[in-house]
């Protein structure tokens, strides 16, 4: 069981009930959340043993409880969710480690001491680096996801009572983020590392010493780089990889597009230039360096990481209007299709996080069921981004005909002059807006 899984299914349960109306989606919905309240345990916490039989916690997916349960109190309020929502917080405020920096959430129950952790199956090293505890293998996503989720749970229910412990893993946060250690050693480290990201064709017709660099990389460099981290802490590296864990073995290249996720959404609550000069960098070393080849590669076991990644540009363009973000969007929907993996949910319009029920606008049905559809509305701006993931074009027309009349344009900025018998071109997509009189 899986919250972060329930929280996706509710997301699109809900898209699916405002753009339909039937009753259906609420029974689901219902349904959806009755399971969640129902798993979770008298601590507050709900339980997972992904790892052991003694059913630890992962505290990510706790956090998608939480945000689950915000999701619905803010729609209407419930004395049961909100106590369920108050244990559910406060089991997460004990879950915590204590840094040179400031608090930091941890990753999952195991890392509360070296003796549960010696459970844990993944390779690591024990160390003390940032005054951090032995156990503490100072896992980024849950920390950053954790700071979210308590915000959140501070602007809708108006609880103020622990912005001195948010205050601190903040600080904790950014001064993590900002570590620069040993610039010159990882530069040169991450310069062979990157090699191991190129596709098997592009790696093949390398001279013969980069070959050599890079296998010696993955054979022995990047199995022994925690130790180094352990020294020279840091996660940020040069380029604009984010490495997940300071203390876990090896690196794990499928959590970029988490952490880029994370930090746009971080951004909307907590904003830090510093973080945003590095969220720059992830981006741009994500959209055009080697990672969206190496994602999508067939024998590659990190290719959910390009539905992050097209998650992470939803949240992208709901907070910049750069046309260029869309069409980033556009190209990660194109990927998805290729691979065969579905859209992420909160294109359907309905995450709470960007779009507050005043503002959510349904999404459209195209009557092609080849398209694809993202919905980009907010506020007093209804938007739409239709794809074509097939090689003919497609004609672009709704199921029912209560949406607004919307201008359109092409991929290079082109308004389109008449919006009748719209044909969305192959491998490609139209962008239509329409500004709302309130």
């Amino acid at each position: 069981c899986d919250e972060l899984d329930a929280y996706a299914l509710y997301l699109i349960v809900s898209a699916l009930e405002h753009t339909t109306g039937k009753q259906l989606y609420s029974l689901i919905k219902w349904q959806i959340v009755f399971s969640t309240l129902a798993r979770q345990a008298d601590d507050g916490g709900w339980n997972h043993g992904e790892w052991t039989d003694s059913m630890e916690s992962h505290h990510r997916l706790h956090c998608g409880g939480i945000h689950l349960l915000l999701h619905v109190l803010e729609e209407e309020y419930d004395e049961v969710i909100r106590t369920a929502l108050d244990k559910a917080v406060a089991y997460l405020l004990n879950c915590v480690d204590h840094t040179r920096f400031g608090v930091w959430f941890l990753h999952d129950s195991l890392e509360k001491s070296v003796e549960k952790m010696q459970q844990s199956p993944f390779p690591r090293i024990y160390s003390h680096a940032l005054g951090k505890s032995h156990s503490n293998m100072l896992v980024l996503n849950t920390h950053i996801d954790a700071l979210i989720a308590l915000k959140r749970y501070q602007i809708i229910t108006g609880d103020k009572r622990f912005s001195d412990l948010i205050d601190s893993a903040r600080a904790a946060a950014s001064a993590v983020m900002n570590l620069r250690s040993a610039e010159f050693m990882y530069r040169w480290l991450f310069k062979a590392v990157y090699l191991t990201l190129l596709p098997e064709a592009e790696a093949r017709s390398l001279p013969i010493p980069l070959r050599a660099i890079k296998r010696l990389t993955w054979k022995y460099l990047i199995p022994s780089l925690h130790y180094i981290k352990a020294c020279f802490p840091r996660l940020v590296m040069p380029g604009g990889y984010i490495d997940r864990a300071l203390s876990l073995k090896g690196l794990a290249f499928g959590y970029q597009s988490v952490h880029v996720w994370d930090l746009i959404r971080y951004m909307r609550y907590y904003p830090d230039k510093k973080i945003e000069k590095s969220l720059a960098g992830a981006l741009h070393f994500t959209q055009y360096g080697p990672l969206l080849r190496y994602w999508k590669e067939p024998k590659r076991r990190s290719q959910h990481a390009l539905g992050f990644w097209a998650e992470a540009l939803y949240h992208l363009c709901m907070r910049d209007q750069l046309p260029q973000y869309r069409v980033w969007l556009a190209e990660a929907m194109l990927d998805l299709e290729d691979i065969g993996l579905g859209q992420p949910p909160s294109l359907l319009g309905a995450n709470a996080e960007t779009s507050p029920a005043p503002y959510r606008y349904p999404c459209p049905s195209p009557s092609e069921p080849r398209l694809r559809i993202a919905n980009l509305s907010r506020q007093n701006f209804y938007e739409i981004l239709a794809v074509n993931p097939t090689n003919a074009p497609l004609f672009l027309l709704w199921q029912d005909n209560h949406y607004p009349l919307m201008s359109w344009q092409t991929p290079d900025g082109r308004l389109l002059s008449d919006s009748r018998d719209l044909k969305v071109p192959a491998r490609g997509w139209l962008l239509g807006c329409h500004k709302i009189e309130i």
